[in-house]
């Protein structure tokens, strides 16, 4: 398990580049397998790897992107609109645990710099900004966001989710999140 858990978050660096074919679902219910480049602006699409034909599709046309790796990891992109200041377009977000609630991750670059955010959302709703940077994992946000279960906000008190990434790995962020958000759909969630 903890070798998938890595794995699954080294995956994603590697994702939007053409090294793998990838399954594109369309929300007019096509399905595509090819080589793929993707990023906020679309998903470029070729049947063959050195083909000189490419097929544009904008975020709003895109269900889906998913591939798996040579480890057999499986990775999936999805557009998602997020809430900023004179932004509000939908922006490449890798899935990295889906269920009740989902956790994704976005890559977010701003000019020379760059940051992981790391967003939450239960079924249809708004995504939530839980982690963005470096140091600036917010536990009034995740509190917030999981009041509805007296057992996660226990733990997170107690700092147990941070104890068990410590004994785990060290203490990585994304892997506090993924165990905070697996507690949570295994625990707390209402089916």
């Amino acid at each position: 398990m903890k070798k998938l858990i890595l794995l699954l978050l080294l995956s994603s660096f590697i994702a939007t580049g053409q090294n793998f074919e990838k399954t594109i679902y369309l929300k007019n219910g096509e399905t595509k397998t090819g080589f793929v480049t993707l990023d906020d602006s679309g998903v470029k699409f070729k049947v063959h790897k050195k083909s000189k034909d490419k097929i544009k599709y904008l975020p709003n046309e895109v269900e889906r992107v998913e591939f798996e790796s040579e480890n057999g990891i499986k990775t999936i992109y999805v557009y998602k609109n997020t809430e900023r200041i004179l932004e509000n377009s939908p922006r490449l977000m890798n899935i990295i645990l889906e269920g009740n609630v989902t956790l994704y991750e976005e890559f977010y670059t701003y000019g020379y710099s760059s940051e992981t955010r790391y967003y939450v959302s239960k079924q249809n709703e708004k995504l939530t900004l839980i982690y963005k940077g470096l140091g600036n994992s917010s536990n009034k946000a995740i509190k917030n966001y999981f009041q509805d279960c007296p057992s996660f906000i226990e733990l997170l008190n107690r700092q147990a989710f941070r104890k068990i990434v410590v004994m785990e790995k060290g203490n990585r962020i994304p892997l506090r999140l993924l165990k905070m958000v697996e507690y949570y759909n295994s625990k707390c969630s209402n089916d």
